[in-house]
């Protein structure tokens, strides 16, 4: 039920103002208000007024198109949003069994976005916050990565070979225009789809390495256990397995940055990528 329908501002008749878990934790900027009439309402406080404009032209843009996303209510320049209030289950707490049983609605979510956003890309391309052959950054990250990760390897001279041949098999997938804000608690499973929620930043990225920042998520704060729910697609695809590869390397990193690395969980990461492509199989035999 929106504001029209409602026949009243969004700020009339809220009884409570009630808090949004994320990852287990109260969401700081985002609230769900409930009224009277018993309807409810998502409030979302931008972390900067300015990408206010870039997320509500890109949510109307995106649910005209016939994206899975909420549908805007309200809002305001100076860093409020309002939107429909969806139930669910966030991706990222979802459990292994319920991440399999919900593959196939994230499948048909996922190629969904992918055209509407091709689709929709000249309307929101002045919001953008990067050029589509700006890459450098992302190199330089890559390589001062590779170095690191390749000298824990057992043959580092190798290691280092297959690695920047994965870098440049990654790049080579195209980059294309959407969300730059993607992790496993912006999808929500509700009823029998998929919801995608946050688009406060917007530019060109690889669409392998938004599907796996989407779907991947640490199992343990005690150490890294991945469950890649879309592993399967790395046996068809040398382009996902390219990303997921780099995509795993930069959370061994920020988990391992300053202890010793735990190879044998590394080589249990490395062996759910098995496209066949020869930097590919190098970067395995080098572990």
């Amino acid at each position: 039920m929106d504001c029209e329908e409602r026949g009243m501002s969004w700020l009339d008749g809220i009884t409570r103002r009630l808090p949004v878990q994320c990852g287990g934790k109260n969401h700081p900027r985002v609230a769900q208000l409930r009224y009277e009439d018993g309807s409810a309402y998502l409030l979302k406080i931008a972390k900067d007024p300015s990408t206010v404009l870039p997320e509500v032209e890109a949510l109307q843009a995106l649910k005209e198109a016939g994206a899975p996303v909420p549908t805007l209510i309200d809002y305001d320049k100076s860093g409020i949003i309002v939107l429909e209030y969806i139930s669910g289950t966030p991706w990222g707490d979802c459990s292994e069994s319920e991440l399999l049983a919900n593959l196939p609605k994230f499948c048909c979510g996922w190629d969904t976005m992918v055209q509407v956003w091709q689709n929709i890309s000249s309307q929101l391309v002045r919001f953008s916050e990067n050029r589509i052959d700006e890459d450098n950054e992302f190199v330089e990250e890559m390589t001062d990565l590779g170095r690191w990760l390749c000298g824990k390897t057992s043959y580092p001279k190798d290691a280092y070979s297959a690695w920047t041949g994965i870098v440049d098999l990654a790049r080579s997938a195209p980059r294309r225009f959407g969300t730059l804000d993607y992790n496993p608690y912006n999808v929500l499973v509700h009823g029998k789809a998929v919801v995608f929620l946050d688009f406060e930043s917007l530019g060109y990225d690889w669409d392998y390495r938004r599907m796996w920042q989407y779907t991947t998520k640490v199992r343990s704060n005690s150490g890294l256990c991945w469950f890649p729910v879309l592993r399967e697609v790395c046996s068809q695809d040398v382009f996902a397995d390219a990303h997921y590869v780099l995509f795993v390397a930069m959370a061994i990193y920020k988990r391992f940055c300053n202890i010793e690395i735990n190879k044998e969980a590394a080589v249990k990461m490395w062996g759910n990528q098995s496209a066949d492509h020869k930097h590919l199989r190098a970067w395995r035999n080098a572990w």
